[in-house]
């Protein structure tokens, strides 16, 4: 049986390949966050946006909170005016 020398280096260079794209998206995450650096990125602008499912149940518990409907900055707030 004979190797053919092409297929061999062709998936090393393949190989050699995947190992640098991975290397290249997994080390910049690997940053050390200075104590004054923090504040910056926990700003709101930062933040994800919450699903459907955590801004409803923020909903419910401002709504409890408040004793009534409508806390979120719409029209009326609980006190009969509108």
């Amino acid at each position: 049986m004979r190797c053919d020398r092409r297929s061999t280096g062709s998936s090393m260079s393949v190989l050699l390949l995947v190992a640098v794209a991975l290397a290249a998206l997994v080390l910049p995450a690997c940053v050390r966050v200075r104590p004054w650096e923090r504040e910056t990125l926990a700003t709101r602008g930062m933040q994800q946006p919450p699903s459907a499912a955590v801004h409803k149940a923020n909903m419910h518990v401002l709504a409890v909170r408040e004793s009534s409907r409508g806390g979120d900055g719409a029209v009326g707030g609980g006190c009969g005016c509108n």
